[in-house]
């Protein structure tokens, strides 16, 4: 390596005064570089992959579809008894200003 300049002291002048040494390739060369796709197959086919993700919304639609069925069953049996009430209340209601 360089040697500390000071003045007055022997040593290299300048960076310039090093001798050169080049980087070069190994004896024999680098080695060869293998650059060929070589792709592993891994996992289940894109027709696999599409045909579970159509069975698994096809079976939240048809989730969906029961929800809706029950929610619809209760909304009708709480109208049911609503309805069954209204003559009784309004008659309640309308003691109070007879």
């Amino acid at each position: 390596m360089t040697e500390v300049l000071r003045r007055g002291i022997a040593g290299m002048k300048s960076v310039n005064d090093m001798p050169v040494k080049q980087d070069m390739p190994p004896p024999g060369g680098f080695p060869a570089i293998r650059f060929g796709r070589r792709i592993a197959n891994t996992g289940p086919s894109g027709t696999v992959v599409f045909g579970i993700s159509a069975l698994v919304i096809g079976f939240g639609f048809y989730k969906v579809g029961q929800t809706n069925l029950e929610s619809r069953a209760l909304k009708a049996e709480l109208k049911a008894a609503r309805e069954t009430l209204l003559p009784l209340l309004q008659a309640e209601e309308d003691m109070k200003y007879v």
